[in-house]
């Protein structure tokens, strides 16, 4: 892959002789105004394009939700690690910040600009939600068992944020008491080494939290390729049924 904003940022920073905390701000700085832009560029896209008024002004409505709802979501996952690992709704946060942006607004653009009707938008919604959860717990057992040099995503930092992953609670509400101080011992240190997150990773997977996360997972799946095979023209259902098929089982 290549480096996104916020590398290319760092990286350009050093060339300069700007480094560590130093580069910190500017680098946050960078990766802000880069997603504004990028929000902006959406919003140009869309009232630029060559399509009846009506359209436009329905797909802009559903980009202006979704920005408002994944806005919500972010900020609740951020703000997570203020609360007991059991008392936050990660599905729900799932929902609000993935579903909603990654899946249900992208799906509805394509099926307003195609000329679908209110129940097939009503089918792609469903069916996004449900993708959209079963897209992120795939990414939060990735952030602590995935394999980095795979996925180029750090085992170390979700823990060290002690993000409030459904994972994470079901691990809390599993494991028994010596399990229990491991996780309080490791999670939202910011010095947890590798060592560390292997404790953590034995006792989710040893209370069985692990593979209780991954039916929760199996259920979002099933609802979303019902959802697609049963009420979508069969080559849109296949098509998405493909992506389905993306985050369901075990990742290796």
């Amino acid at each position: 892959g290549r480096p996104n904003v916020t590398g290319t940022a760092r990286a350009r920073l050093a060339a300069r002789g700007v480094v560590g905390p130093r580069a910190d701000d500017p680098v946050l700085a960078a990766g802000l105004l880069g997603g504004d832009l990028a929000l902006a560029a959406a919003f140009d896209l869309v009232v630029s394009a060559p399509v009846d008024a009506e359209t436009r002004l329905r797909v802009v409505a559903g980009l202006a939700r979704a920005v408002d709802t994944t806005v919500a979501g972010e900020l609740l996952d951020v703000t997570g690690a203020l609360h007991g690992p059991t008392s936050v709704d990660a599905l729900r946060v799932a929902e609000l910040k993935t579903s909603v942006y990654s899946c249900c607004t992208p799906l509805a653009a394509g099926a307003l600009l195609a000329g679908a009707d209110d129940g097939v938008l009503g089918v792609l919604d469903r069916f996004g939600t449900a993708f959209g959860v079963a897209f992120q717990l795939l990414d939060d057992e990735l952030g602590v068992f995935g394999d980095p040099a795979v996925t180029g995503k750090s085992v170390l930092s979700d823990l060290r944020e002690g993000k409030r992953t459904e994972l994470l609670r079901l691990a809390y509400l599993r494991a028994d008491a010596a399990g229990r101080d491991v996780l309080d011992a490791s999670v939202g240190r910011h010095d947890l080494t590798a060592d560390d997150a292997a404790r953590v990773r034995a006792v989710i997977a040893g209370s069985g939290a692990l593979a209780e996360a991954r039916l929760v997972r199996a259920d979002a799946v099933r609802t979303a390729r019902d959802t697609a095979t049963g009420g979508l023209p069969a080559p849109l259902a296949r098509y998405l049924t493909r992506m389905v098929d993306a985050v369901a089982g075990d990742p290796a």
